[in-house]
């Protein structure tokens, strides 16, 4: 029974995206908390749901540092010599920039 509201939590999920019924960042939190009720766990969807944050939080709180970190180190013009040096080795090409190998 669990797994088949886990399936239907996907399914349903990849529906109301694909069908534009529904923005992602809605879908993401109402379609989990209402088959999670279905599912009988209405009582500890609050502890569930904070045990979720407090493993996510590190991961986003780096990933939003690395964004910061990045998009400074771009405008600032760290990565322009780097680029300049890649575009004049492959003579402006972008086909070239791929790496190929032949066997």
């Amino acid at each position: 029974m669990l797994s088949l509201l886990g399936f239907l939590t996907v399914f349903i999920f990849l529906y109301l995206i694909m069908s534009k019924r529904m923005s992602v960042t809605a879908a993401l939190i109402i379609v989990p908390v209402i088959t999670a009720l279905i599912g009988g766990f209405g009582a500890s969807i609050g502890k569930m749901i904070l045990d979720g944050i407090i493993k996510v939080a590190p991961t986003g709180i780096m990933l939003m540092f690395a964004i910061f970190y990045f998009g400074l180190m771009l405008e600032v013009g760290m990565f322009a010599p780097l680029v300049e040096r890649l575009v004049r080795l492959v003579k402006g090409d972008p086909l070239r920039s791929c790496w190929q190998q032949r066997f």
